[in-house]
């Protein structure tokens, strides 16, 4: 009895001791030879048997089958982007046409059965190991290319299991991290459409209205959604899903800069500017930049020149000097006032120049106020 317990407690310990040596074997092979080297199917086998569940043993057997059912090819394409890429090498047909060059891989189908085999094996082993879920799906997209039916259809399922948030979820050996989950969702949604298929911005279309109905109060989602129907040249459309997120969160990035593009693809000046000047307080210092400087053109052809909003009132000589229509530090001939209030513009002459003039609640007529302190008024150039 006594000797048996003895032989168990050996052979525990020598199995645990193999699959640590297996494991560094197999670290070894890897780093020398790569995820499908010489080597390292054999040390992936023995290890299997001495350690059936190992989760690293069976993330190792599927990058074994899933790397070598690769192979490297150079494709041309007619267009300048592929699968997210930009072209290796860009030639002259014999009419004159570009030609664009690209390497992608192409897959033995046997062996990516196999390493989708091994996917599977692993979820079944390990359920709640969220980056087991997202190899196979890496797996589907890599395969699938310009048409991702099994990876939305895959994904899909995933999200159904996730469950608005309830699933626990694991990410290796740690509990993966709130809001984990709808960040990954939007790389995969970034994913379909970097692509740049039909296909595929079809898919990311529909994976963002799916996560929108579940998730409401993602607004990357939203955005997705406008993004969509923006590249699609639907724009009256995207700005609705623009202005929707605006309501909610007035100062998404995002949603003012496509509201932005939108409006100028429309050829709609007066949107435009609305969108500018929110991108001018909410943007990036190089987007106020380039935004201030499309306000400056637009208030040009509309007979007025774009002039910055001011948060504070005008005090002492500036108030006197606006009242005047003269502006401090500055050429007058190329003063203007854009809107800012909601009420509907006033046309007025200011330094000799028509332009849309606005104060706190009040007109201005010929270059002089009606009483009105100019909060909404700077000088900024």
């Amino acid at each position: 009895m006594c000797a048996a317990f003895v032989l168990l407690i050996h052979f525990m310990a020598s199995a645990q001791t193999d699959s640590e040596r297996y494991e560094q074997r197999y670290d070894m092979l890897v780093s020398r030879l790569g995820a499908a080297g010489i080597g390292v199917e054999t040390v992936l086998d023995n290890w299997a048997k001495v350690d059936s569940t190992n989760a690293k043993m069976l993330f190792g057997r599927f990058s074994y089958y899933f790397t070598k059912a690769q192979t490297s090819e150079v494709v041309s394409k007619p267009n300048k982007r592929y699968l997210g890429m930009e072209p290796l090498i860009t030639l002259k047909d014999s009419l004159g046409n570009d030609v664009y060059y690209y390497q992608h891989n192409v897959f033995d189908d046997e062996l990516y059965g196999r390493a989708i085999k091994e996917a599977d094996k692993a979820i079944s082993l390990h359920p709640d190991r969220l980056d087991f879920r997202f190899m196979k799906a890496n797996a589907y997209i890599a395969y699938e290319k310009e048409s991702p039916d099994m990876a939305l259809a895959y994904l899909f399922s995933l999200i159904d299991e996730d469950g608005k948030g309830k699933k626990v979820w694991l990410y290796g050996e740690e509990p993966a991290e709130p809001g984990f989950f709808e960040e990954s969702m939007q790389e995969y949604c970034y994913s379909f459409y970097s692509i740049g298929s039909e296909t595929s911005r079809e898919a990311f279309r529909r994976i963002s209205e799916k996560l929108l109905g579940i998730y409401p109060a993602n607004p990357e989602f939203a955005c997705n959604i406008g993004s969509y129907y923006l590249v699609n040249h639907e724009y009256k459309t995207a700005l609705k899903h623009y202005d929707k997120v605006l309501k909610k969160y007035p100062d998404d990035y995002t949603s003012i800069k496509n509201s932005a593009l939108a409006a100028r693809r429309m050829g709609n000046a007066k949107m435009e500017k609305k969108y500018l000047q929110m991108l001018v307080e909410h943007g990036t210092e190089a987007d106020k930049l380039q935004a201030q400087a499309r306000l400056e053109v637009l208030c040009r052809e509309d007979g007025c020149i774009f002039v910055h909003r001011q948060k504070t009132p005008l005090q002492g000589e500036d108030r006197d000097d606006m009242r005047r229509g003269q502006f401090p530090h500055h050429d007058n001939s190329r003063i203007g006032v854009i809107r800012i209030p909601s009420r509907d513009p006033q046309r007025n002459f200011i330094g000799g120049r028509r332009c849309a003039a606005y104060a706190a609640g009040h007109e201005l007529h010929g270059g002089r106020d009606s009483g009105g302190n100019f909060t909404f008024i700077s000088f900024a150039y």
